[in-house]
């Protein structure tokens, strides 16, 4: 397997005698015509990257947040002002730019994203590794972005919807929505011990990156 990506990595680095990569552009070719394929413009697609940008985005606020709560007094370079405002506004933002996305864009966002979580679940079980022990803490994810599809489907915005929510009033809802999965997120984060755990692996994890790059 080693070898097979050693030689992976060297036929795309590989350049002509004119000096352009010919490989690296054919599996780039062939990489964006695969993921270009479930949408039908350009602008679809550039509508599924913003979306997916913003679900990364929103997980941010809510892992800040939790670490206020349960590790609040470990020394750090920066400390944000009015986190108690500032943090759930992020979030509720990035549940509103998920619903101005349109339903049928959230819906293969969304699609991608649990098709991942299968892949990553079950590799966890198989490996048998520490995320699998807790999911009891990440529950409100699905219930979330399964929230997030099912405002999107009755909201305004999209092809295929229902259209019963009123304008303005389907903000609100939104809102509300991104606020009650923000406090019940926080609500479910992991405890002080298991906080430290978790920080004490990723600082090994990194210290060991840190051996691989300077060796």
């Amino acid at each position: 397997m080693l070898v097979l990506a050693g030689l992976g990595g060297y036929a795309l680095s590989r350049t002509n005698a004119r000096g352009v990569p010919v490989v690296s552009i054919i599996v780039a070719l062939v990489v964006g015509l695969i993921g270009f394929g479930p949408f039908k413009s350009w602008a679809a697609l550039v509508s599924a990257v913003t979306g997916a940008t913003a679900v990364m985005y929103a997980m941010a606020p809510i892992a800040l947040g939790a670490l206020h709560l349960s590790d609040g007094d470990r020394p750090r370079s920066y400390r944000m002002p009015l986190p108690k405002v500032i943090l759930p506004t992020a979030f509720v933002s990035a549940n509103l730019i998920l619903y101005w996305g349109g339903f049928d864009v959230n819906l293969k966002v969304i699609g991608a994203i649990a098709a991942g979580l299968v892949v990553f679940t079950i590799g966890s079980i198989v490996k048998k590794t520490h995320a699998f022990s807790t999911l009891r803490n990440s529950w409100w994810v699905p219930v979330w972005l399964g929230g997030v599809l099912l405002i999107g489907w009755l909201g305004r915005f999209g092809d295929n919807v229902k259209n019963v929510l009123p304008a303005f009033w389907d903000l609100g809802v939104v809102i509300v929505w991104g606020l009650v999965v923000y406090y019940v997120a926080l609500a479910m984060r992991l405890e002080p011990n298991g906080v430290s755990e978790e920080v004490a692996k990723d600082a090994h994890q990194l210290a060991g990156l840190d051996e691989l790059t300077t060796a």
